[in-house]
């Protein structure tokens, strides 16, 4: 096989690879933040700033929450394309990604109404906001559910979204029937501008977001889907350049490329977002330390720095530190981190696990089994991970001088806290456990996992059969 061999039409290895490269990331970062120090808050307070330095590229893999955005609209569109493909009508090919989202919305509130790691409140300095099951765990008292809990944004409702607007895409798409060319060029234009537009749309929905929360009555309700345009980390305008890229690799996927055409097209896009990175991180440390100059203050009467403080009010104290760790809608420069991951990741995996003769890539899919195993189950994972960081956790902490019920703001370290070559050990017994856990519940064909329940729940409803799961497992 060459590098003019077009893509073939089965399962992308690099694809279920990336997909579970990402919770992989979600779990050892979580295990960290929520297991050694319960929240985010106590990491920035307690990690003495030299070891946080060093600490940094971890935190750098937050983006690749959002790349769950990218990826599933990047799945979606292959599979939708190759279905019509095969004669499946439009309306059946739209149908099962209406009803996933459907059902992700769901899941989302039960998500973080009940397991949800805790976060620092949007709306009250200095208070905790906890889920049901997760705070009661780390409290060791039952948490009363609160309704900011219904406003937080998490993966479900990224993937909610995404769902959504990929089944619009899918539409337009496939009754206009542009080229290949103009729609990806269309595709990267709105993608690379949304970047830019993200914080001005966040902005423009923040203040009537915290006045209906602020409000008494039915008008309070209407922050809940404010909520999915303004609100913490994950809301649309957060992810929807990660969107509009996971659309651009799946409609390329799509028309089966050679490798030579897939270089082509990343190589440039690939080369712009990693100098837009490098310029956006540098633009966030003029504005958040810069602020003596007159750049800064000329800037400042535009209302771009307002603005950025809201999403990051580290920024406007002057604490470098926070404007990068502690934000609440994705920031500009975690975008193109995001997409220079992207576009320079997924061509390398592209060539070694999918760009290849069959026998090759069998063997060397079943070489990142433990990684594709995450993907599968993606979404239990996703859901059990906080109650499994504060059991495994909870030990540890007690052990080493902690409280059963502590008071978390501010919170009194304990050893497990201030011995980096102890709780350096902890990511990786979590990762261990997942390890194991996922590949038992492989031999046992992901019995009673969300996925599993979930394609039995949604297939009286499909007139195709979900390939979420492998054929012999359903």
């Amino acid at each position: 096989m060459n590098r003019e061999t077009p893509l073939q039409t089965g399962r992308i290895v690099s694809v279920d690879f990336f997909r579970g490269l990402a919770i992989f990331g979600v779990a050892l970062i979580h295990s960290i933040m929520f297991g050694v120090f319960y929240t985010i808050d106590n990491t920035l307070a307690v990690i003495p700033l030299p070891l946080l330095i060093v600490l940094a590229p971890l935190v750098l893999l937050a983006p690749l929450a959002g790349l769950f955005a990218f990826i599933s609209a990047t799945a979606k569109v292959f599979i939708s394309q190759k279905r019509l493909t095969e004669g499946h009508s439009l309306k059946s090919v739209l149908q099962p990604i209406l009803i996933t989202s459907a059902a992700l919305l769901i899941l989302h509130f039960l998500y973080t109404l009940v397991f949800r790691s805790p976060g620092s409140s949007m709306f009250t300095p200095g208070i905790l906001v906890d889920s049901f099951l997760s705070g009661t765990i780390r409290q060791w008292k039952v948490q009363p559910i609160v309704f900011e809990s219904f406003l937080y944004m998490n993966a479900m409702a990224m993937v909610c979204v995404t769902g959504l607007i990929t089944a619009a895409a899918l539409a337009i798409w496939n009754r206009r029937r542009p080229s290949l060319d103009r729609t990806l060029r269309l595709l990267t234009i709105i993608g690379i501008l949304s970047v830019f537009a993200a914080p001005f749309v966040w902005a423009l929905f923040w203040k009537p977001l915290v006045y209906c929360y602020s409000a008494d009555g039915a008008l309070r309700l209407l922050s809940i889907p404010l909520s999915f345009l303004s609100a913490k980390m994950h809301c649309l305008p957060g992810i929807f350049p990660f969107v509009m890229f996971g659309l651009w690799f799946g409609f390329l996927f799509a028309s089966h490329p050679a490798y030579s055409e897939v270089i082509r097209r990343t190589r440039p896009l690939a080369v712009l977002f990693t100098i837009l990175f490098f310029l956006s991180v540098g633009a966030r440390i003029f504005l958040t330390i810069g602020s003596q100059t007159v750049l800064w203050k000329a800037i400042e009467k535009t209302g771009l720095i307002t603005i950025l403080s809201w999403n990051t009010p580290g920024m406007a104290e002057g604490n470098l530190m926070g404007a990068f760790f502690d934000y609440r809608m994705v920031p500009t420069e975690f975008h193109f981190f995001g997409l220079m991951i992207a576009f320079w990741g997924f061509p390398v995996l592209l060539r070694v696990f999918d760009y290849c003769d069959e026998n090759r890539k069998k063997r060397r899919a079943d070489r990142i089994r433990p990684i594709i195993r995450f993907g599968t189950l993606s979404l239990t994972v996703f859901f059990l991970e906080p109650a499994v960081n504060f059991l495994f956790s909870k030990p540890f902490h007690l052990l080493l001088g902690g409280e059963l019920s502590p008071v978390m703001n501010p919170i009194t370290p304990d050893r497990f806290m201030l011995s980096p070559q102890i709780w350096f050990l902890f990511p990786i017994l979590i990762l261990l456990f997942w390890g194991i856990t996922l590949k038992l519940w492989e031999k046992a064909n992901y019995r009673f996992s969300l996925e599993w329940i979930f394609v039995r729940l949604t297939s009286p409803f499909r007139k195709i059969k979900s390939e979420k799961l492998p054929s012999h497992t359903k």
